[in-house]
C-alpha cells in the first residue's frame, strides 16, 4: 500500500526531489525498503550496466561496481 501511495505522490509531483517527497510523507530511510524504490534502483543499475558494458568494462567489474548479480550482467551483455 505504501508503494502505491508513494507512486501516486511521485507521479503527481514530478518536480519534487526524493528528499522533499520523503519529508512530505515522512518516510525517511523507509523509502529505500519500498518495492517502488527497489524497482527504480534496479532499473537504473541495469541501464548503467548496459552503458558500462558498451564502453568495454568487464562483466565482473560491472557486477561488482553496481552490486548486481553476475549472471544478470552476463545476460545483459548477451543482448
Amino acid at each position: 500500500m505504501l508503494a502505491f501511495i508513494q507512486s501516486i505522490v511521485v507521479n503527481k509531483f514530478p518536480e519534487l526531489s526524493k528528499e522533499e517527497i520523503e519529508a512530505m510523507i515522512n518516510l525517511g530511510d523507509d523509502i529505500e525498503k519500498t518495492g517502488y524504490y527497489q524497482s527504480v534502483k534496479k532499473e537504473v543499475s541495469l541501464k548503467a550496466a548496459k552503458k558500462l558494458l558498451e564502453e568495454g568494462d568487464s562483466i565482473e567489474r560491472v557486477a561488482k561496481v553496481l552490486d548486481l548479480d553476475i549472471e544478470e550482467v552476463r545476460k545483459l551483455a548477451q543482448k
